[in-house]
Parts: C-alpha cells; structure tokens; sequence
C-alpha cells in the first residue's frame, strides 16, 4: 500500500530495497513514545540518531518497525545507509 508514501511524494516515488537486520517492533504509539521519552531523556540530541537495545540484550537494534496493526501502514527506522538502496525510482506524471 502505498497511500502513506504518496502523502509525501514531490514528482517521484523511490522504492527500495532495505536489510532491516535485527528488529525492535514497536507495536502501538503508546510504547513508541514511552521507548522515544527514555531515549530523549537519557542521551544528548546528537545522540538521538542511534538504534535502540533489543530486549534482554545488551545489542543494538539494526532497525525499528512500528507496527499499529491493521489496515495501518507499517513504518520502519534503518539506522545506516548501507541498509538501503533504491530499486526504482518512477517519475510521477
């Protein structure tokens, strides 16, 4: 579904092909912004870029889904840019 993306697409639409890697899901916005506040409250704003731990580990996370179940879209947080490329990239008319 890409009705989220065409929100904020200016001209051309990129779609890509990402390695999420080891994943926290974040599944509802409540968790979201209780996991984003001890982030901001813990780190200075430079740091603010850097994956979150996964549970039970002392591991960072390659990348974050946020999931609010369903006929929400699914947003994901990749965290490099190598984790990234783009697949196509089609000119809108």
């Amino acid at each position: 579904d890409i009705s989220k993306a065409m929100q904020y697409c200016r001209g051309a639409l990129i779609v890509a092909r990402v390695a999420l890697g080891s994943v926290v899901t974040v599944h509802e916005s409540v968790q979201f912004n209780r996991w984003f506040s001890s982030i901001v409250g813990s780190v200075q704003s430079s740091q603010l870029r850097r994956p979150p731990q996964l549970p039970g580990t002392n591991e960072d996370a390659d990348s974050v889904v946020g999931d609010r179940g369903g006929s929400a879209p699914k947003e994901f947080v990749i965290y490099t840019l190598t984790q990234a490329y783009p697949e196509v990239i089609a000119e809108l008319t």
